[in-house]
């Protein structure tokens, strides 16, 4: 699924929304004027830490598109033999340079599978063809609890004998990244160690568990890391303790371990998952979809899992850097009480992420074990249904945040005594940022810290068996800035951020792409005087001023400063102290002495009547010369013939797209890939044009494939309905050819820059083409799609300005995925409402008035991807002006209708 809703295109002119939420900045975390993250830390040093330390690669790599190796269709009956073997062949490959044996590729159709298949060997991939009801479904036979895929090395980290050294400091706190040993001798840079934290029976006392059995020996927590510098006796290690170490209250070691057993780069992808079940409270069935343990590097994305009794996705006993993506939990089949609904569990791992998941009817959705080693992230997941508590559960988990977790119940971290087998403080050094549930039990045990900042919900030391201790709260029932802590940390770390063409500090729903829609009716809007919107140009150029219309601008002045910087995150102030002439909704230019850059930044310091910055259109002006413009595709989608020659790969397989000859014409396999550009937002003379498109074979059976790129006249298709059946024909002559090499995925290039000038010269502004094999082939040609995680087809262009451009930027707003219609606008009686939406999800469609009261509940419901439709009656309302809030899988859209 797209992991957001933030940038969406509206389809209707609607006035634009009233502001319903605030926006506050934390005193622990907030962003400082180089643009990245400054710390408060408390008298003893202990300070929030860095979590981007987490997931796949440290979250420095994409996940990995593995290529093909092998294909298997279902048979009847138990498959479980059948795509085991399919799993072990591929496992006795040999590994490629990147460690990757290869993707074993379910195809589309139902498996059963009567008990577990293993992925025991590094670099394989299990990868099925989407979450769909007709794609790649596996279903859980087997009437007992059991996992159904089971990715998982053999061992664990083991020590070194004669390499244990104490850490000497009297006090390490929460978010250190060094510290000083006994001795440093027998270390190097890139080692790496285990940091031991044992605590003695006074830190036992101090947190008042003897009475529910803790030990110190029982406590003991090993995290592992890599030494990334050393100077003298002086150890700096990659990523931060998230657990204080106090002499007073135990000590600390460090030690080199060995772990042999464990597998690297492998995952699973691309599937739905179901287990067969007998009773809703039914407990003998599967109970876990897939689990990962003893792995570094690997990766689950994709999957959904139905009636698993226990989870979708564990990370159990030595996961180490793994991530979790677009995962969903429905409906787990078993008893409601412990043990069981866990939808996505971390124990015994760390440096995991867990992003855009999502869960209904789970307890504990988003939850760790005992004595879990952070960090460990859960970012922006969602829970429908909760039937329990989110957060960590028992026994001492550390380091782990929840970060923009949305949920119907509470998320809770407190003291739990005695429940279960005394399960005492449940963790400490956590953090809740931005979430959003009904209620926040929020403790923090003696001389420790969690924190709770930005949520929204009740916050309370109350908890279900211990009272007091709060922890840290800070803007409770208002977000901060930055709107991910987790995101915010890992650009700052990374470096300069990817180039999106506008992004901002925060926003109310109303997000900074609608300032490039050319729509004065769509704004961006934030409150809080420095809350900022940032642009990315093409490529650096010599900015000479801004153009910017504003919200209400014929009422209020508005007053802002311009920021102009090489990286995104170091600046040059190009201007100060502007300010609109409070008489126009139109553009308004600004003017400023020359500054080079590829980035702007808009900084605003609120309005003549309140402190909301309110843009609706906003142009950066360049200085005249020559520049290169990089498109995004608009639709993009392949079409394969035979049985499928009805099927719309551009929803099924949006992230790819395929290219294939085949030799036997009659048996189906062809392949086309079709691309569309939007060129309406260029200004100036195209000089030249280049198609790049990232890809490569699916395996090396075949070698130098040439692909030719050819013109398309129509230009209505749409990536959503476009099939082999439908395909617009392409025109002779061909444009370019680019010789495929190998299977190593790399750009090609394409250029046709004679034809693209034609077309802009005939007024024409949209550009369509085709991508066709000219050899048939064993393999197919693989293809990054517009919907890829990375390495996105690209429209480069050369422009030649003839005077100061107005919009240089890359034009790579992402897709939407839900669109609204509303008709009449304004209404006298009754309103209809279409909407589409481009993934199955939760969805609530709720009409608000000014005040915020809710009119009306029009959908609360689960909705299909697809088109809806629905009218409602506001005959009984008063005249005036009306809020429409859609909310889909956690993220929202808003729209103003007038009643008359």
């Amino acid at each position: 699924m797209k992991s957001m809703l933030r940038n969406i295109l509206i389809l209707f002119s609607f006035l634009p929304s009233i502001c319903l939420a605030q926006t506050g900045i934390s005193t622990w975390a907030s962003i400082g004027s180089n643009g990245k993250l400054q710390y408060t830390a408390d008298s003893r040093g202990n300070r929030i830490p860095d979590f981007s330390m987490v997931g796949y690669h440290h979250g420095e790599a994409a996940l990995p598109v593995v290529p093909v190796v092998k294909t298997i269709s279902p048979v009847s009956g138990d498959n479980l033999a059948h795509i085991q073997a399919a799993i072990n062949e591929v496992s006795a490959r040999t590994p490629d340079a990147n460690g990757y044996r290869g993707t074993l590729l379910l195809e589309s159709g139902t498996y059963n599978v009567s008990n577990t298949l293993n992925i025991t060997a590094s670099g394989v991939v299990l990868r099925g063809t989407g979450t769909g009801s007709t794609q790649t479904k596996l279903v859980a036979t087997r009437t007992a609890q059991h996992t159904l895929i089971n990715v998982k090395g053999s061992g664990g980290p083991s020590e070194v004998s004669g390499t244990r050294v104490s850490i000497t400091n009297t006090y390490v706190p929460a978010g250190a990244t060094s510290f000083t040993v006994s001795s440093a001798a027998g270390y190097a840079v890139g080692d790496r160690i285990r940091v031991l934290k044992m605590p003695n029976q006074a830190w036992i006392d101090l947190l008042g568990m003897a009475p529910f059995g803790w030990t110190p020996s029982g406590y003991n927590m090993t995290y592992l890391r890599v030494i990334k510098a050393i100077a003298g006796n002086t150890v700096t290690i990659d990523a931060p303790i998230v657990d204080p170490i106090d002499q007073q209250y135990g000590s600390g070691y460090i030690y080199k371990y060995n772990w042999t057993g464990k597998i690297q780069e492998s995952g699973v992808e691309d599937m739905r998952i179901e287990s067969t079940y007998a009773a809703e409270d039914d407990e003998n069935h599967g109970w876990t979809a897939i689990n990962l343990g003893n792995i570094e590097n690997g990766w689950v994305k994709n999957v959904d899992a139905y009636y698993f009794g226990y989870s979708c996705v564990s990370v159990t006993g030595g996961g180490y850097k793994v991530t979790v993506l677009d995962c969903k939990m429905y409906d787990p089949k078993s008893q409601t009480t412990g043990g069981r609904k866990y939808s996505f569990m971390i124990d015994g791992s760390e440096l995991v992420l867990f992003k855009d998941c999502f869960s209904r009817a789970g307890r504990h959705d988003y939850v760790s074990g005992s004595t879990v080693s952070g960090p460990n992230v859960f970012y922006n997941c969602v829970s429908e249904q909760q039937k329990a508590d989110n957060g960590p559960h028992h026994r001492w988990s550390t380091g782990i945040l929840f970060d923009n977790i949305t949920g119907n119940g509470e998320l809770n971290i407190q003291n739990r005594e005695a429940s279960g087998s005394g399960h005492g403080w449940a963790g400490a050094q956590c953090v809740f940022w931005n979430c959003v549930g009904s209620k926040f039990v929020h403790q923090q045990p003696p001389q420790h810290l969690n924190w709770a900042i930005g949520c929204k919900g009740t916050v309370t030391d109350n908890g279900t068996w211990h009272d007091g201790d709060p922890g840290i709260w800070e803007s409770t029932g208002n977000h901060v800035i930055p709107q991910s802590l987790y995101a915010q940390q890992l650009a700052d770390r990374l470096g300069a951020p990817s180039c999106v063409p506008a992004t901002a500090s925060a926003d109310d729903g109303n997000v900074a792409a609608n300032v490039l829609d050319n729509n004065l009716n769509t704004r961006w809007s934030a409150s809080g005087d420095g809350q900022w919107i940032q642009f990315c140009l093409a490529n650096a150029a010599s900015v000479t001023g801004v153009d910017i219309a504003f919200y209400s601008g014929n009422t209020r002045t508005s007053t802002f400063d311009v920021l102009v910087g090489a990286d995104g995150n170091n600046w040059t102030t190009a201007a100060t102290g502007l300010v609109s002439s409070g008489t126009s909704l139109n553009l308004e230019t600004f003017s400023f002495s020359a500054v080079t850059g590829k980035y702007v930044r808009i900084v605003g310091h609120g309005n003549s009547a309140n402190l909301w910055n309110s843009y609706t259109e906003v142009k950066i002006r360049i200085a005249t010369g020559s520049t290169q413009v990089t498109l995004s595709p608009v639709h993009d989608a392949y079409v394969r013939n035979g049985t499928s020659a009805t099927v719309t790969h551009g929803i099924t397989d949006s992230t790819t797209l395929l290219t294939k000859l085949n030799s036997n014409p009659a048996t189906g396999n062809d392949r086309q890939a079709y691309l569309k550009f939007d060129l309406s937002g260029v200004s100036g003379t195209v000089t030249a044009a280049k198609l790049r498109v990232y890809g490569g074979l699916s395996d090396n059976r075949s070698a130098n494939i040439p692909v030719g790129l050819y013109k398309v006249a129509n230009l209505t298709w749409l990536e959503s309905t476009l099939t082999w059946n439908n395909k617009p024909a392409t025109g002779s002559p061909l444009l370019d050819s680019a010789i495929v090499t190998d299977s190593i995925p790399r750009y090609y290039d394409w250029d046709f820059g004679a034809y693209v000038q034609a077309e802009l010269a005939a007024g024409r502004t949209s550009i369509s083409l085709a991508m066709l094999a000219h050899i048939a082939t064993a393999p197919l040609i693989v293809w990054n799609s517009s919907e890829a995680v990375t390495n996105k087809p690209q429209l480069v262009l050369t422009v030649q300005t003839t005077g100061t451009a107005r919009k240089a930027f890359v034009a790579e707003v992402e897709k939407p995925v839900a669109e609204i219609l509303t008709f009449p606008n304004p209404f006298y009686e009754e309103l209809q409402v279409k909407f589409h939406l481009k993934e199955e999800g939760r969805t609530v469609l709720r009409v608000y008035d000014l005040s915020g009261k809710v009119m009306a509940t029009l959908i609360d419901a689960r909705l299909a991807a697809g088109n809806h439709s629905m009218r409602f009656n506001g005959k009984a309302w008063p005249k005036g002006l009306y809020m429409l809030h859609l909310q889909h899988n956690g993220k929202k859209i808003t729209a103003k209708v007038a009643k008359l």
